[in-house]
């Protein structure tokens, strides 16, 4: 049963992918009917999450729902994602945000281990974990479409795509950089590739993290050592250019030119990794050990890959028609409403996660509080969305303050996520483990 459940959740994320390029080649050709055959794609990739999450929890038990692991969890956060849009009739281009976070959550949940759920350890054993971690899914996918909405208003404003197109290329910089440059030493680096050891007895899955923390790895990458370096400088130049393009207007086309240029080295840097690590996997220098490394090992930073790459494909959209790309966006009061809908779900979900979590606490710690890294940014995170409901109604605080502070709560909410339970650790590292 765990194979079909791992062929539908494959089959999911084939038909997400199709339904982000339909609707990305409808808003480019302003095709009406790619958006809506996009939909009912969409569509079928939620029914197959679906069966997909019930076939786990009927092979682990009715009693054991899959929401332990950070698989489990990915796969739920996804579903979740998807149907939050549907329910706050979120559509067209509106969609593109969180389809592409679903995208990169699909890949991440396939790239970790889907053997199946683990015994539950005393703590877990109890009534409150699926009301908890249910919460918490609703939550951060409503967190999700309300930044998606929000960012829709925002594309409205030629500022936003502007610093959309920044924050492109700082995310593309920065990967690059590391993917090229700290991956070569990956000791010091703490966070990168991954592999599997041989113990030497039999191969041994590592964890995203686990290579980072042996001490004395060294990998080499011979290929791409000193690419990542130049595509940084081309990333730095075009912020130089962009600083200055404000007062000199002559070097608005030299800005777009760095550009695109930018995205054409990193091509060439990234599909020079790629094909190092995969057509000849690098070694990793340690005592008495051999480890195979491989970029599957380590399913965010590939998650992150696609996801900095799919909304490059967005902002290519943009460049080729700006017009009909700015029709297909939904009108600013229905992408209010939505923004407004989805961050009062989300008040809702991370309240109830905060009761839940100080009640299971008590019940089992004998405390309500203790300053955990995830409840406290939770806390955090939660504290934001509250604000944000009780300045909609100041006239000065409506429209762009609104939208940005949305997006903060969606900042939060991925901090709290993914990483507090991959950096900072806690009581709550235990369901990280893939």
């Amino acid at each position: 049963m765990t194979w079909f459940a791992a062929w539908l959740e494959a089959a999911a994320l084939v038909l997400v992918t199709a339904a982000f390029v339909g609707l990305l080649v409808g808003i480019m050709t302003e095709n009406r009917r790619l958006p809506r055959g996009a939909r009912w794609v969409e569509t079928a990739s939620i029914l197959a999450m679906v069966l997909a999450v019930g076939l786990r929890w009927v092979e682990a038990g009715w009693l054991h729902p899959p929401v332990t692991t950070l698989r489990e969890t990915l796969g739920l956060f996804v579903l979740a994602v998807l149907l939050a849009q549907r329910a706050l009739a979120l559509r067209g281009a509106g969609t593109l945000f969180g389809t592409v976070l679903a995208l990169g959550g699909m890949l991440a949940m396939l790239l970790l281990d889907g053997s199946g759920s683990t015994a539950l350890i005393p703590a877990l054993r109890s009534a409150w974990l699926p009301v908890h971690v249910i919460a918490a899914v609703v939550g951060y996918s409503a967190c999700i479409v309300a930044a998606g909405a929000s960012l829709t208003y925002l594309l409205r404003s030629g500022a936003a795509f502007t610093w959309l197109r920044v924050l492109q290329v700082t995310a593309f910089a920065g990967i690059a950089y590391f993917v090229a440059e700290r991956s070569a030493e990956q000791g010091r680096a703490g966070f990168g590739l991954a592999g599997s050891v041989f113990d030497g007895a039999a191969w041994r899955r590592l964890s995203p993290l686990d290579l980072g923390r042996l001490p004395g790895a060294f990998v080499e990458l011979p290929v791409t050592e000193g690419v990542g370096t130049a595509t940084l400088f081309l990333g730095l130049s075009f912020f130089g250019l962009f600083a200055l393009g404000g007062r000199y207007e002559a070097l608005g086309p030299w800005t777009n030119r760095a550009y695109k240029l930018f995205v054409v080295a990193l091509s060439g840097t990234l599909s020079a990794f790629l094909a190092e690590v995969y057509l000849q996997p690098p070694r990793v220098v340690l005592p008495g050990l051999r480890v195979q490394v491989r970029l599957g090992s380590d399913p965010f930073l590939l998650a992150a890959l696609v996801c900095v790459w799919a909304v490059g494909l967005v902002l290519y959209v943009m460049q080729f028609n700006l017009l009909g790309f700015l029709r297909a966006l939904p009108d600013e009061r229905d992408v209010e409403r939505v923004a407004e809908g989805a961050v009062d779900l989300a008040v809702v979900g991370l309240g109830l996660v905060l009761v839940s979590g100080s009640l299971w606490a008590w019940q089992v710690w004998g405390r309500a509080w203790g300053w955990d890294p995830k409840e406290s940014w939770t806390f955090c995170t939660w504290l934001v969305l509250v604000a944000h409901v009780h300045l909609r109604h100041s006239p000065a605080w409506r429209g762009k303050p609104l939208a940005l502070l949305a997006l903060l709560g969606l900042l939060g909410a991925g901090i709290t996520y993914l990483g507090v339970g991959l950096l900072a650790g806690g009581l709550h590292t235990y369901a990280a483990a893939p």
